[in-house]
């Protein structure tokens, strides 16, 4: 995810961003307030709320973020769909893989209570507009969420630490206890967090 020091900040900026696009038309490849895809809507609603570029397109937005166990949805997250699907609903919290991922071909951005915002192209309503996980036409089709800002502001960080001693040891002929001598030691520690481009 996008590190984030002030994480729900930054959540509460993509949620007004993305609200600033409802009513926009629907229009493939569209990414101004003239017209959008679903995947121009995030990459606008991102772009505006956090100043950074997120990939273009659902199938590269769908390798490209963390994805997280449906229970686990926090608003700004992202719910990816599979339109094509007319099966039971699909949204497993198991170990995805990459079929499932490449069949996406929808996405949405999470606002939380079971709901998120999505640029629909078919449908009584076509635009960008508000619609319910649990509507069975979207719980059918749910796949995976996705999350792009980090939960916390610790999310990523990897804190190291480490003691070092050099110590020669000789037995003494005669009296049998050991001489311990320490000829070196050392601490050190690291800190890093997840860079991207």
């Amino acid at each position: 995810p996008i590190p984030s020091l002030a994480p729900a900040k930054t959540r509460n900026s993509i949620l007004r961003a993305a609200e600033s696009f409802i009513g926009t038309p629907y229009i493939y490849g569209g990414t101004s307030s003239k017209g959008l895809d679903c995947s121009g809507l995030v990459f606008m609603v991102f772009k505006e709320a956090t100043g950074q570029n997120v990939p273009r397109t659902v199938a590269t937005l769908g390798r490209w973020v963390l994805v997280i166990p449906r229970k686990a949805l926090t608003a700004g997250d992202l719910v990816f769909f599979d339109l094509q699907a007319a099966g039971s609903e699909k949204g497993v919290d198991s170990v995805l893989s990459s079929s499932t991922i490449a069949a996406a071909d929808h996405v949405g951005i999470y606002t939380g209570e079971g709901r998120f915002l999505h640029a629909a192209s078919a449908g009584s309503q076509t635009g960008v507009i508000g619609n319910s996980l649990s509507e069975q036409a979207w719980s059918r089709r749910f796949l995976f969420a996705g999350r792009v800002v980090s939960a916390s502001a610790v999310s990523g960080l990897a804190i190291e630490g480490a003691v070092l001693g050099i110590l020669n040891g000789e037995a003494l002929v005669g009296s049998g206890a050991p001489e311990l001598e320490l000829r070196g030691a050392g601490l050190g520690a690291a800190v890093s967090l997840p860079v991207f481009n």
